[in-house]
């Protein structure tokens, strides 16, 4: 099999591509935030790593075509694209809650049913809790936006 051709191989190398791209944005965090976000990302890169060793080892398997390859990884390519938009949003200083509002909403749409209506009321418990538990009660200094700033402080 040629090396290329392996789904595990070009998922590892996605992996370890998103796993630095996020290492590399989590450095502009201050110094109390970034910590978490950094060791996530070495995890990412690591998992990436760990794909093309595995399939690099497991060169017995059945060619597969591109094709089938892309229909296989098209859900998690979407998931981690809508991933790499929050985390842009939140480096553009768009703030968590509407970054959030967004990047949930439309995670739900993809993966969930089409009601938009339920959509947006998950959405809106989700965000809102994760808000209030990590920015009131844990007191983990959450980005926001000035609308928001001035809204909520």
């Amino acid at each position: 099999m040629q090396p290329l051709q392996s789904k595990d191989i070009w998922l590892g190398l996605f992996l370890m591509l998103c796993g630095g791209w996020s290492y590399g944005q989590s450095q502009g965090f201050d110094s109390t935030s970034r910590a978490y976000p950094m060791l996530l990302s070495a995890l990412i890169i690591i998992l990436g790593l760990s794909f093309i060793i595995q399939a690099m080892k497991n060169k017995s398997k059945k060619q597969e075509n591109i094709k089938e390859i892309l229909v296989k990884i098209r859900g998690p390519f979407l998931i981690i694209g809508l991933m790499c938009i929050w985390v842009t949003f939140l480096s553009l200083n768009v703030g968590y809650l509407l970054s959030s509002l967004i990047s949930v909403f439309l995670i739900l749409i993809f993966i969930s049913e089409k009601n938009k209506v339920n959509n947006i009321k998950i959405t809106t418990l989700i965000v809102f809790s994760v808000f209030i538990l990590f920015g009131v009660i844990f007191d983990v200094p959450l980005p926001l936006n000035t609308l928001t700033e001035h809204f909520l402080m």
